[in-house]
């Protein structure tokens, strides 16, 4: 939630066209992160009557937390390597560690999931990706690299 309103903060001094997804992401992000935290709260709140927790929940909650440091972890490289790096590396994640496919089944829906997203949403789309600090670099390199789209 504080990245949510992180991102509005940030988008204050942009024009209003650019700084329209921040604030549409940081209403819904914060409607669905609280009402996914009053959701687990009353859960705990109704099985127990205090915050403690059995050993199912903790497991539980434990996969939750994970998940949510997997979600942090993708914002964090999607702005050092760039958001088709981070998404791509995402999915990989989930399918290996929540999804329980095997590591040539995840490899092969990851590699349809990227060429999805490099042939589908940013040549025919033309979606805006956000510069990443090695996107930054590798534009700079003086070569003609027409493969860079690929990854940034």
């Amino acid at each position: 939630m504080v990245a949510f309103g992180a991102a509005f903060m940030i988008s204050l001094n942009w024009s209003i066209d650019v700084r329209f997804f921040p604030i549409v992401a940081m209403v819904a992000g914060l409607f669905f992160g609280g009402f996914a935290s009053l959701q687990t709260v009353m859960e705990v709140r109704q099985k127990s009557g205090i915050l403690s927790i059995d050993t199912e929940d903790r497991t539980k909650y434990r996969g939750d937390i994970y998940f949510l440091l997997a979600l942090c972890a993708t914002i964090v490289t999607a702005m050092i390597l760039g958001q088709k790096i981070a998404l791509t590396l995402f999915v990989l994640t989930f399918l290996l560690r929540w999804g329980g496919y095997a590591l040539k089944q995840s490899f092969i829906y990851t590699t349809i999931f990227w060429a999805i997203l490099v042939l589908f949403y940013d040549r025919l789309l033309d979606t805006f990706w956000l510069a990443s600090v090695v996107g930054d670099f590798v534009s700079e390199i003086p070569r003609n690299l027409t493969w860079k789209f690929l990854f940034f």
